[in-house]
């Protein structure tokens, strides 16, 4: 049996009375994790062939590794996502003080969960600079890898290139972006944001999902150790990742004069 868990997206909302912040999500594109979960099952005879279980093997200790240089980085990641705070700080600072007075119409909402959203992918893309490194290295190896089928191929190098490209996104200017919330009464999120987020895409491209089909339709019971270890790193990274995308998306909104 195969189980999958990837991209699960978090969309927890902190109500704080009836302000900007009761609105505003806590983060709205926030991810869980990064990677998906994998649970052991026999490979089948009729479609494993050789070069399959041996590709498969090499593959899962290759993310193993990965996994492993990603919850080493979360320090790292936090102060990459801190330098974002304070440049906040430091060039916009109290831009959106004045939406703390401001009734919650549905434009009103549609904003701040707009910009909100914005606020968080920034924070993540900032947290996740150190990891690039690893991702190419594991690019590097799972590239090299044969299979007996394109099918396979394709989607391992399909996962990889949304990877690289996520990875490698350019963070939004969210000083502009507050100003034009700001000038406009906060009556609709500025196009910029909307740019952003659509670029910043959706929530599942951030899971392995299409590698780990490949590698858990050829893993064997010789694969239980790594199996193991990579759900353990897995889980370690999503509990640590997901507090750091959260509480610095909400300094990046104090810093702009959101009262909390």
């Amino acid at each position: 049996m195969t189980v999958i868990d990837c991209g699960r997206v978090m969309r927890a909302r902190t109500r704080r009375g009836d302000g900007i912040l009761a609105v505003l999500p806590r983060p709205l594109l926030a991810l869980a994790s990064v990677t998906c979960a994998i649970v052991l099952g026999a490979a089948s005879p009729a479609s494993a062939a050789r070069v399959d279980v041996a590709s498969e093997h090499v593959g899962q200790h290759a993310l193993e590794r990965y996994l492993a240089a990603m919850v080493a980085n979360l320090p790292a990641g936090q102060k990459e996502a801190q330098t974002l705070v304070s440049s906040v700080s430091a060039t916009c600072p109290n831009a959106l003080a004045a939406g703390n007075l401001l009734q919650i119409t549905p434009a009103v909402k549609a904003t701040a969960e707009a910009f909100g959203g914005e606020a968080a992918a920034d924070v993540a893309l900032e947290s996740l600079v150190p990891d690039r490194a690893p991702l190419e290295a594991l690019s590097a190896r799972m590239s090299r890898l044969h299979w007996s089928s394109r099918r396979s191929s394709a989607a391992i190098s399909k996962t990889l290139v949304e990877m690289r490209r996520f990875y490698t996104l350019t963070p939004s200017n969210l000083c502009a972006d507050a100003a034009a919330v700001a000038s406009d009464g906060w009556q609709a999120p500025p196009p910029a944001t909307l740019a952003f987020l659509a670029a910043f895409g959706h929530p599942e491209i951030m899971g392995f999902s299409g590698m780990v089909h490949v590698l858990e339709r050829f893993q064997t019971s010789a694969d239980r150790g790594v199996v193991a270890s990579i759900n353990r790193l897995s889980h370690q990274e999503s509990s640590g990742w997901v507090p750091l995308v959260t509480g610095e998306q909400r300094q990046v909104l104090i810093a702009l004069g959101l009262s909390v």
